[in-house]
């Protein structure tokens, strides 16, 4: 990559100096300096990776997923951290997410039913077929993590059964590393990192997904093995040998070789054995040595010497993933050689690869068959469309466009990569709405004028894009050999990262589009899978009968449609509670200690669309007690501040202890559970919260509230309610005591408003904000089951100047413990505008 500064201003003059070794750190430091210079410093190697890398799912499962799904334990819909947001989901897209789940079960069910353990699946032939002699889980692994987003446990339990006791690596087969690398292992790493965030998703035998990926990337390692350091195409991974590719001349693809370390520098975070951190960075080293103009890389480079053996230039089929993983590295790693190695290529990519067509002006990306300077070719692969998305992406680093615009490094280059991702959103959409099925082709061609096909088109003024349809009809080519579809991924994942970043519903309607189609015309006709097809300008189109693996791992998974990525709905406190003390936990250096306390301040609302990090300061390790601070940064500014104290658990009675005592759990008014409605219902009836504000509260718990009239002061503005979370799947303290941190937060500062129908119509306005300040729990009983039924009893017990004091206390319903006490002291002001009823 030339080393002149671009227009940017960023590029260094020397990369040597970024790629330093890594090393493997797990001390906390301070946090400000800190995460400016993980952001911004020019040099810093991987000294702090831990901190830097914690969100790394984003990367290898989707961005924007974490924030989505992770940030409820027990509901697959995100909560709102705001209590009386005045926004509410229609039950139109809630129905039509489960269409697309259900998607997923037929295809899944199908897929059991006539080809388990199989490798490929026939879905009109009802047979399948292995890649190897045992089988490498290429569907069961790919879809692991997209049965834990869709809360799918009983097609995960089948999945996890079949790891432990069906597969093995230890095959004399050839695999291709890259292929293998994103789908094996990006897959058992991603499962690996949602079964520790996601409870429902959690097992006893989630530790297969580690230890099955750290086999798997041992074997792979032996393809970097080259004189070059860059990847051969295959290894054999029975036998351990790397193999270079048959065709080609024996040259890996740029893509091949540039799109493994995302999965490898997460594996060494998670072992801190820098061997593949070191393997997949040298890649990258060589590749930029080479200095290529505008960043744009020939598609293929021989391992043997490392130098590219072609002049061909495209973002489609062998150089496309090369590209995505520079944004998605930067994001990674908080390297910022990474971010100026991305910002080249956009430069470039404008310069030599942008250009429009003869009648809709519509953008797309040229293909240089000639590398940079030659002419360009009219043809673009579905598979650039990952592009729009990840531009999008990467100029707000995963922050909506609102919170971006507000930073004061945003930059008129970062308004003009949005709407270069604007652009290409179109014409990836267009690929669809021209044909008769509403299905891509997997390749285009474009109706260009030679003039736009001359090179260096960004150096020449472009036309606007037409909305007219029949102009766009005109304007794309589909030949009879790129007419089929694969079902692939790359336009969907770009829409939804459209629509979390711009939160324009019309990505979304397209999504939703698209799938309709897929569903019209790729069901098998039994209703038993879904398959790929042959040609996409027919009517009825003719079938390939293969249902590809990123159908379940990736294309359904982006199809889903998505919560809308309101500023107004930031992080729920219940969470950033529960994720403190999980964060804290993993930082004990001996198993058997459980949350004793925790004292927090919440400094200022996040954003369910920014990266966290969370800080741990181990403050003391004692034989009884353990001390942690937790600091959790975003965009780098505090938001949450934690002190959580750990005790050592033990069942001896300690003759010194002075006594026993525990406040008595309120009598309920003798009633059970199941005498009580839910809690949207009491909520109506009971309190007469108007409709719209209810839609808005948070509730993955079953709440059974009793009318207020029961409760035992009406002066007091008290609620008294039975509560429990659906079944936790696995038996974990600390999963237990995090989920009844996150319950602590649901509703408490609610309850003034919600004490009475009579009290609610004589407030003097509408409830508008209501933001936790502090909050304090201190658990009494380590065995806690959060999945019991409990019996919660909240009071106010001051409210003043804006600010309002509640207690609450947690009893289990059936032998009466009290299993902890909670204070929240919170803002709470009448909206300025009446909410509209």
């Amino acid at each position: 990559m030339a080393s002149s500064p671009t227009r940017r201003g960023r590029r260094s003059s020397s990369a040597d100096s970024v790629y330093s070794s890594y090393s493997v750190s797990k001390t906390a430091e301070s946090i400000g300096d800190d995460i400016r210079r993980a952001r911004r410093s020019s040099h810093h190697g991987r000294r702090n990776m831990q901190r830097r890398i914690r969100n790394v799912i984003i990367m290898l499962c989707f961005i924007g997923l974490a924030s989505m799904f992770v940030a409820s334990y027990f509901s697959d819909h995100a909560l709102g951290y705001s209590q009386f947001s005045p926004h509410s989901q229609s039950a139109d897209w809630d129905g039509r997410r489960e269409e697309v789940k259900e998607a997923f079960v037929v295809s899944w069910d199908a897929y059991k039913k006539h080809a388990w353990g199989n490798d490929v699946f026939h879905p009109l032939a009802k047979t399948g077929r292995n890649m190897s002699p045992s089988g490498l889980g290429w569907i069961i692994v790919d879809s692991l993590d997209t049965m834990m987003l869709m809360n799918l446990t009983e097609p995960l339990s089948d999945a996890r059964k079949w790891l432990h006791r069906s597969l093995t690596w230890d095959q004399d087969q050839d695999v291709n590393t890259f292929e293998t690398t994103i789908r094996m292992l990006g897959g058992l790493l991603s499962a690996h990192y949602l079964s520790t965030q996601l409870p429902h998703a959690a097992s006893k035998r989630d530790s297969v997904y580690l230890s099955k990926a750290i086999d798997l990337a041992d074997r792979l390692l032996v393809a970097f093995d080259s004189n070059s350091g860059i990847p051969y195409a295959s290894v054999n991974i029975g036998q351990r040998k790397g193999i270079p590719s048959h065709a080609d001349g024996g040259s890996s693809s740029t893509a091949e070789a540039a799109t493994v370390q995302l999965e490898m520098k997460y594996l060494s975070h998670l072992t801190g054995n820098d061997v593949y951190w070191k393997k997949a960075e040298h890649v990258m080293k060589v590749l930029d040595d080479q200095k290529m103009e505008g960043g744009l890389l020939p598609i293929f480079v021989h391992p043997n010497h490392g130098r590219f053996t072609t002049r061909e230039i495209r973002l489609g089929s062998r150089g496309d993933s090369y590209y995505e993983y520079l944004a998605k590295q930067y994001l990674q790693t908080g390297e910022t050689i990474y971010r100026d190695m991305w910002e080249d290529v956009l430069d470039g990519i404008q310069k030599h690869l942008v250009t429009t067509t003869r009648n809709a002006a519509l953008k797309y990306i040229a293909e240089l068959p000639a590398g940079v300077g030659g002419a360009l070719s009219p043809k673009m692969d579905h598979l650039v469309c990952f592009l729009p998305g990840t531009i999008a992406m990467g100029a707000t680093e995963g922050r909506t466009l609102a919170e971006a615009r507000r930073d004061p490094e945003w930059t008129p280059y970062h308004e003009d990569d949005v709407k270069l991702a604007i652009e290409l959103m179109k014409t990836c959409w267009g690929m669809y709405a021209v044909t008769d099925t509403g299905l891509a082709p997997e390749i285009a061609w474009f109706n260009a004028t030679e003039y736009d096909l001359q090179p260096n088109p960004g150096d020449r003024k472009q036309r606007s894009a037409s909305s007219t349809l029949s102009k766009w009809h005109k304007d794309f080519i589909i030949k009879p050999l790129d007419a089929h579809n694969l079902q692939r991924p790359e336009t969907v994942e770009s829409l939804f990262m459209m629509y979390r970043v711009t939160g324009d519903s019309m990505y979304r309607e397209w999504g939703w589009k698209i799938f309709q189609a897929f569903r019209e015309h790729t069901m098998a006709p039994d209703g038993e899978g879904f398959t790929s097809l042959n040609d996409v300008r027919t009517v009825p189109p003719s079938t390939r009968d293969n249902m590809e693996s990123f159908w379940l791992a990736e294309t359904l998974k982006y199809l889903r449609p998505w919560d809308p990525p309101s500023e107004a709905r930031g992080i729920f406190g219940g969470f950033l509670l529960a994720q403190s003390i999980r964060s804290a936990q993993e930082t004990l250096p001996f198993p058997g200690y459980y949350v004793h306390s925790l004292q927090s301040t919440f400094i200022r609302q996040g954003s369910k669309d920014s990266r966290l990090v969370h800080h741990v300061e181990r403050v003391a390790d004692g034989r009884t007690f353990a001390t942690r601070v937790v600091r959790t940064i975003q965009n780098d500014k505090p938001i949450f501040m934690a002190f959580i104290s750990f005790q050592k658990y033990t069942t001896k009675k300690d003759p010194s202890n002075i006594f026993e005592y525990g406040m008595k759990m309120p009598s309920m008014n003798k009633k059970a559970p199941e005498d009580i409605e839910p809690g949207y219902k009491a909520i109506k009836s009971y309190m007469g919260i108007p409709p719209n504000i209810v839609e808005a509260l948070p509730n993955p718990f079953d709440w059974r509230f009793l009318p207020y009239e029961t409760t035992a002061d009406p002066t007091r503005f008290e609620s008294l309610s039975f509560v429990r979370a659906p079944k936790v799947s696995v038996d974990s303290q600390a999963v237990h005591l995090s989920a009844l941190a996150y319950l602590t937060d649901i509703w408490t500062l609610s309850v003034p408003h919600m004490a009475s129908n009579a009290e609610f119509g004589k407030m003097k306005g509408t409830p508008g904000m209501q933001i936790t300040l502090n909050h304090s729990i201190v658990f009494h009983d380590p065995n806690a089951k959060v999945d019991e039924w409990m019996v919660c009893l909240r009071t106010t017990e001051w409210a003043g100047d804006g600010r309002v004091l509640i207690t609450q206390r947690l009893w289990n319903a059936q032998n009466e413990t009290l299993l902890l006490s909670c204070t929240q002291e919170g803002l709470m002001r009448y909206a300025r505008q009446p909410v509209k009823i």
